[in-house]
């Protein structure tokens, strides 16, 4: 069986990270094959973190919240919720995607992160880079860079790029690379 190390920083409410995991089942299914999933979601906000550990949110039948390919039941509890307004729908994370994650308190400013050289296939850090000054940028994602593998793959949010780590990297997609060497 084979591991598989995902960070998923700056995680929010957990809905990426939750994302990531029901992707990894969906193709273990479709593959026929099993991976060891770790994925450390890290977010600053303690409050937002336990939101998303309960794994509780609201659903819309009405909306296209999920994409065809995932069944929905398969994945969540659903809850029916009555209050003045009426009843309000919520679906539970079921406990085989909780195992698969863990929620944890990381601040991109930090100059140490909680993870090892190397540890990671995959990094996701999306749409939060653009809320600091390109020096802080180029710090923050040479420390993520450093817990990727080579060969791991970095994914950034749509109008980021990966500054500095440019010629440590081949571009696969608009915003996704692949980490070729490391920074010395």
């Amino acid at each position: 069986m084979r591991n598989l190390q995902i960070e998923c920083s700056a995680s929010f409410t957990g809905e990426e990270p939750y994302s990531m995991a029901i992707t990894v089942l969906e193709a273990q299914s479709e593959l026929g094959k099993t991976f060891n999933t770790s994925i450390p979601a890290t977010e600053i906000y303690t409050n937002v973190l336990q939101y998303a550990a309960n794994g509780v949110y609201r659903y819309s039948k009405s909306s296209k919240e999920f994409p065809n390919w995932i069944k929905p039941s398969k994945y969540f509890k659903r809850r029916v919720k009555k209050n003045l307004s009426g009843e309000e729908v919520l679906i539970k994370v079921k406990d085989k995607l909780k195992r698969m994650l863990s929620f944890q308190v990381k601040n991109l400013s930090d100059d140490n992160y909680p993870f090892s050289k190397n540890q990671f296939d995959i990094v996701f850090c999306r749409n939060i880079l653009i809320y600091f000054s390109i020096e802080d940028k180029n710090k923050i994602l040479k420390k993520l860079f450093s817990h990727l593998k080579i060969g791991g793959t970095l994914y950034l949010g749509h109008s980021e790029n990966p500054q500095d780590l440019v010629n440590h990297v081949k571009r696969i997609g608009q915003n996704i690379f692949i980490k070729e060497k490391e920074i010395f």
